[in-house]
């Protein structure tokens, strides 16, 4: 697609079929392209509905199609159809387990397990499809298993959670264990 499309697109995913998603922070929006790159709609726009996006900052696609966006301004996750009808919400700006500041990056593993960069806490989020916090693990610092504003979470082929912050880049299992 031509750039023009973008204002400060911060993520990108792509579901089963080939369809792409762009999360556009300063747009207010995620914007789905067929696999040609042609601009097939979006949604999100700014404004007070509960569905409304405040900062983009990351999407995921699970197994089913389900889209998750990481609102950094919003402090939450709201999960949307592959249609983007939106489907439900969790999160609010806090340290608790089931809060968030400043959540950039998602990522879902095999088991539709969602992993959020809560950077604003430095620590990783586990959630369930549901928003359920499942796990959290990571604390400020600069060892195994710490954070430093970590920014970025993905999913490899061993199903380890990749983490990379502004120190190091540590994998771990999908319990928190720390791989390497």
């Amino acid at each position: 697609p031509d750039s023009k499309f973008f204002k400060l697109p911060r993520a990108i995913a792509f579901d089963k079929e080939g369809f792409y998603f762009v999360a556009d922070e300063s747009d207010f929006k995620v914007k789905k392209y067929d696999p040609q790159g042609r601009l097939q709609g979006g949604w999100g726009d700014a404004g007070r509905e509960f569905k409304s996006l405040k900062k983009p900052s990351g999407i995921a696609i699970d197994g089913q199609g389900f889209i998750y966006i990481t609102d950094a301004g919003a402090a939450c996750v709201m999960k949307f159809s592959k249609d983007g009808k939106f489907v439900s919400k969790w999160g609010k700006q806090g340290t608790k387990p089931d809060e968030l500041m400043g959540p950039l990056g998602i990522a879902v593993d095999r088991s539709s397990d969602i992993y959020v960069a809560d950077s604003g806490n430095n620590r990783i989020v586990k959630y369930s499809t549901g928003g359920v916090a499942k796990k959290v693990w990571g604390k400020t610092g600069m060892g195994r298993g710490e954070f430093v504003f970590p920014a970025a979470v993905a999913v490899n082929s061993q199903n380890e959670i990749v983490v990379i912050d502004r120190v190091h880049v540590q994998r771990f299992t999908p319990e928190g264990e720390v791989v390497a």
